[in-house]
C-alpha cells in the first residue's frame, strides 16, 4: 500500500494537500490501496477531509490509529442530551448560541462552547473549580466524541493532555511543563500499546515509530512524504519497502539560479542531509528534475503529475457561465506569488479593455498582508473591478473556473503551477509570467497556442495580445481547445500511467 504522509489537512488547504488527495483517490480508483497519513491531532479532520473529496477509509491520522476511531462515523452529539451532564441534575443556560453554562445550585459549573458552523452540538466542555478556575477541558472530536481531555495548573496553564479511545480510555499522554517562561510538550506517553508502555521525547519520535507500526502491519507498505517537515520521519522509519518524497515547489528562493541557489530552509533536509535515504526524489517537471539531477548526481530524481483531473473537473464548453472579459487569479495571496503584478497588469489591460475585471480566489498568508493588498487595489484605482473571493471547496474553484475568460499568473516561480493545470480543465487561456519551472516547457503553456509567456517589467506591451484574445472570439476559441488538450496529459489514465512508470524505477 501508499502511505502519502503529511503533517495535517488543514482548513485552508495547501496545493500539497490538493495534490495528494488527488494521487490517493487516483490510485484507489484504479485499484491501487493508497492513504493519505496525517500525522498532526486534528478534531476537525472528519470535517476538513470533505474539502478534499476524501472518504474516511483512505485517511490515517496518527492520533487516530492510536485511539482505536479511524472509523468512527459522524454520530453528533447534542449540549442538551450529555450523559455526562443529566439535564434532571443540572440547570443549563444559553446566553449566546456559541456557548451554554451548566450550573447546579445557582453556581456555574462547567461552559459549553459549541462545535463552530453548528448548532447546539458540543465542541468542547470547561469545568470550574469552587474559586472558578478551569481545571479541566474536554475536547470533543467533530464526529460526536470525547477525543482529549486537558488537566491545568493552578496558574491556568496545560499541564497534561491524555487522548482517549472510545471507551473514554486514556492510552495517550501527553506532559507539559515550564521550559524558559514557556509551556512546552516534554513527554509522550503511549499507554499499554499492544500490552506494553512506551516514551517519547518528541512527537516526531512517536510518529516514526506510529509510521514503522503501519509498515510492520503491511508488508507492502511505500512511503512518500510529501511535505518536506515530513522528510527526517520518513527517512528514520525502517519497516517500508520504499522511500520516495515528491517535490511540489521551487527548491531555491534564487529563481535565476536554480543550481546554485540557497535552498529554502525547509528543503535542506531533503536534498543536504538524508536524501541518500530515499529511494526516488520525484518533482512535477523535467526541468526541475535535470537542475537538481546536475546540483546533486547522487540522488535518484524522476518526474510525476503533480495533479491529478477527474472527469467532472473537465469543462470543455463554458459559454453560458463566462462572463465578459473577467479574469481569475487562483491560489495563496502572498508576496512570492506577486498578486500585485497582476492589479499592474488589469490597469494597463483597462486603457484598451475598460470593463475588463479581476478576481483572485485564495486565503492570504496573514490578515496583516491582506489587509495591505486591499489598500493597495484602493489606491491603484481598482476597488470597483477587483474583487477577493475567498479559497472555497472545489465546486466553488469549479465555479470560479467556469465564470473566467481568461487565467493569469504572476509568480516567479511554481513547481509546475496546480492551479494553471485546474484552468486547462476548463479550456481557459493562460496568462503567465515567465517562471521556473511552468514554462520551461510546453505541458502547461505554448506561448501564441493555448495564451502568452509575459514578463512584467512592461506590461503594457502584452496589453494588445491579451485585449485579441478577449474581443476576438475566433481566438478565444482556439486557444480554448488547445488548453483542454493539453489538460488531457493530466487524466486519471495519464496519471496513473505516470505512476505506473515511477513503480517500474522502483522495482
Amino acid at each position: 500500500m501508499n502511505y502519502f504522509i503529511n503533517e495535517n489537512i488543514f482548513a485552508f488547504n495547501s496545493g500539497t494537500e490538493h495534490s495528494q488527495a488527488r494521487r490517493v483517490k487516483m490510485l484507489n480508483q484504479k485499484g491501487v490501496k493508497s492513504k493519505f497519513v496525517t500525522r498532526q491531532y486534528n478534531r476537525y479532520l472528519d470535517r476538513d477531509r470533505h474539502n478534499l473529496d476524501l472518504d474516511l477509509s483512505q485517511i490515517i491520522n496518527m492520533y487516530d490509529f492510536f485511539q482505536g476511531t479511524l472509523l468512527r462515523k459522524r454520530q453528533p452529539q447534542s449540549l442538551r442530551t450529555l450523559p455526562s451532564l443529566p439535564m434532571q441534575s443540572y440547570h443549563v443556560e444559553s446566553p449566546s448560541p456559541n456557548y451554554s453554562l451548566v450550573k447546579k445550585s445557582g453556581r456555574q459549573i462547567a461552559r459549553i462552547n459549541v462545535l463552530p458552523a453548528t448548532v447546539g452540538l458540543v465542541g468542547e466542555i470547561l469545568y470550574n473549580d469552587r474559586a472558578d478556575n478551569i481545571t479541566l477541558r474536554e475536547n470533543w472530536d467533530w464526529r460526536g466524541f470525547c477525543s482529549s481531555v486537558d488537566r491545568f495548573m493552578p496558574n491556568g496553564q496545560l499541564s497534561s493532555r491524555q487522548f482517549l479511545n472510545l471507551d473514554g480510555e486514556p492510552v495517550l499522554e501527553v506532559t507539559y511543563m515550564l521550559i524558559e517562561n514557556q509551556v512546552k510538550p516534554t513527554l509522550w506517553h503511549l499507554i499499554k500499546y499492544q500490552g506494553r508502555d512506551y516514551r517519547f521525547k518528541t512527537e516526531n519520535e512517536l510518529f516514526v515509530f506510529f509510521l514503522n507500526e503501519l509498515g510492520r502491519l503491511d508488508a507492502t507498505a511505500d512511503f512518500i512524504s510529501e511535505r518536506r517537515s515530513m522528510d527526517i520521519s520518513v527517512a528514520q522509519t525502517i519497516t517500508a519497502n520504499h522511500k520516495i518524497a515528491i517535490v511540489h515547489e521551487m527548491h531555491t528562493p534564487d529563481v535565476n539560479h536554480p543550481l546554485q541557489g540557497d535552498l529554502y530552509q525547509s528543503h535542506h533536509s531533503l536534498f543536504e542531509v538524508v536524501g541518500p535515504r530515499f529511494d526516488l526524489i520525484l518533482t512535477a517537471t523535467k526541468a526541475q528534475k535535470d537542475d537538481l539531477k546536475r546540483r546533486y548526481p547522487k540522488l535518484k530524481f524522476d518526474v510525476i503529475n503533480d495533479t491529478t483531473l477527474f472527469e467532472a473537473d473537465l469543462v470543455l464548453d463554458q459559454s453560458n457561465s463566462r462572463i465578459s472579459n473577467h479574469l481569475l487569479w487562483l491560489g495563496r495571496i502572498s508576496p512570492e506569488k506577486n498578486p500585485a503584478g497582476a492589479l499592474e497588469l488589469l490597469k494597463q489591460l483597462r486603457t484598451q479593455v475598460p470593463d475588463a475585471t479581476l478576481e483572485f480566489m485564495g486565503y492570504a498568508q496573514n490578515a496583516e498582508y491582506l489587509e495591505k493588498f486591499k489598500n493597495l487595489i484602493i489606491q491603484m484605482g481598482l476597488g470597483q473591478v477587483v474583487f477577493i473571493t475567498p479559497y472555497g471547496s472545489q465546486e466553488q474553484v469549479r465555479a470560479a473556473l467556469q465564470r473566467a475568460s481568461l487565467l493569469i499568473s504572476t509568480s516567479s516561480s511554481e513547481g509546475q503551477g496546480m492551479q494553471l493545470i485546474e484552468g486547462l480543465a476548463h479550456g481557459l487561456p493562460l496568462v503567465v509570467v515567465e517562471n521556473h519551472y511552468t514554462t520551461q516547457d510546453d505541458a502547461i503553456i505554448t506561448d501564441g497556442e493555448n495564451g502568452l509567456v509575459i514578463d512584467l517589467h512592461q506590461p503594457q506591451r502584452w496589453v494588445p495580445d491579451i485585449s485579441q484574445i478577449l474581443g476576438d472570439e475566433a481566438t478565444w476559441s482556439r486557444m480554448h481547445q488547445q488548453s483542454y488538450r493539453k489538460a488531457q496529459a493530466f487524466t486519471v489514465t495519464a496519471s496513473y500511467q505516470n505512476w505506473e512508470m515511477i513503480q517500474g524505477r522502483l522495482n
